[in-house]
């Protein structure tokens, strides 16, 4: 009896496996979770929250007036905004914290292990970093605001019923002046 071994390295098949894996996750444009992202890693921390009776906030952000600056200033310059704008707010958040690209120009961001206050803090660090920071575009620098919802999570709630909490509080702070904070308890 002989034996015959063959040996095939798969490590390139297993790379790309792994890149459509996290491509599947992940928005292409600014790097951070896409919205099948957002809803793959935020039930576990809901599930969390829901079992160890953790606080977890959402926050809900939309760029204000952003439409009107791709019309003015064009979607690749737009583009650059959005990448910017992920980058300031990565470095404002935790890493355990889970940030998401909704939509357009919608960001989701889900605080474990903290309450309103603290989500409040960090939100107000957000919109300041944003507000207070031309965007160097160019040959040209733009201020761009932000409006914020915040929201805490209930025992009652599943994921969508706290991320349209959040989106409710953020259509009410853009309502309200934009450029702004706005809590939703209820």
């Amino acid at each position: 009896g002989g034996r015959i071994e063959q040996y095939v390295d798969i490590t390139e098949q297993k790379e790309l496996q792994s890149r459509i894996e996290r491509l599947a996750v992940t928005d292409e444009l600014t790097g951070v979770y896409n919205r099948r992202g957002l809803y793959e890693f935020g039930k576990r921390d809901l599930a969390r929250a829901y079992r160890v009776g953790t606080p977890l906030c959402a926050l809900f952000l939309d760029i204000d007036r952003f439409k009107s600056f791709n019309d003015q200033y064009g979607h690749t310059l737009g583009d650059l905004v959005l990448k910017e704008l992920s980058f300031r707010i990565k470095h404002q958040i935790r890493e355990m914290d889970l940030f998401a690209r909704f939509g357009g120009e919608e960001f989701v961001v889900l605080l474990p292990d903290t309450p309103l206050d603290q989500a409040s803090q960090m939100a107000e660090r957000i919109r300041s970093v944003i507000a207070d920071t031309p965007f160097d575009l160019e040959l040209d620098e733009v201020s761009v605001t932000i409006s914020i919802g915040i929201t805490q999570f209930r025992p009652e709630d599943d994921l969508t019923s706290l991320l349209e909490r959040a989106d409710r509080g953020m259509y009410q702070a853009k309502n309200n002046g934009r450029n702004r904070l706005e809590w939703i308890t209820s």
